[in-house]
């Protein structure tokens, strides 16, 4: 797998359809040492990026290497240099070894590394910027349906165009 590609995958119940958006990328990690003597080599994966975290899937086995939230996680990315030849996708996560929580960093060899971090970034402040304008909307309808007697109960109302440009000036950024 060369490109980028998107596709449906079943998630679980990650979303309200059950049904996730994904990016794939190509991608290689490197596989543990076998010995003392002996280097482990680079395992082929696909690295998933949607909305709601990012994936690690061996190409190989088919299956879920690693799947991680954003809040679960801190990114970055290399570039190639003189010592390492390729672009690096670094995913840094909480784990446990030997019932220790420990700190871990997985590195990603990828041609895509910095696409890959791009869109990580911009699933995260797209994320963010909708929490908070449901937020917004979760307040601004508490106080609509405290001051709409008369109605029915839990209906979003706005009282005129003014008010709809206001909230969505004051709710949304675009990208």
């Amino acid at each position: 797998m060369n490109g980028c590609c998107v596709s449906n995958l079943p998630a679980g119940g990650a979303t309200e359809t059950g049904n996730a958006r994904c990016a794939f990328f190509a991608g290689e990690i490197d596989k543990p040492a076998q010995g003392l003597l002996q280097r482990g080599g680079r395992k082929a994966v696909s690295v998933a990026i949607s909305l709601e975290g990012v994936y690690v899937i061996d190409t190989k086995e088919k299956h879920v290497l690693l799947g991680l939230r954003f809040s679960e996680l801190s990114w970055d990315h290399t570039y190639p240099d003189a010592e390492v030849n390729s672009h690096i996708l670094w995913l840094e996560f909480d784990g446990e070894e030997d019932g220790t929580p420990v700190n871990k960093l997985l590195k990603i060899y990828s041609k895509q590394a910095e696409l890959m971090s791009g869109l990580i970034e911009f699933c995260v402040e797209l994320r963010s910027v909708s929490d908070a304008a449901a937020s917004q909307m979760a307040s601004t309808k508490e106080e609509s349906v405290e001051g709409a007697r008369g109605r029915r109960p839990g209906k979003f109302l706005l009282n005129s165009d003014k008010s709809w440009n206001h909230f969505v000036k004051n709710s949304f950024t675009l990208v």
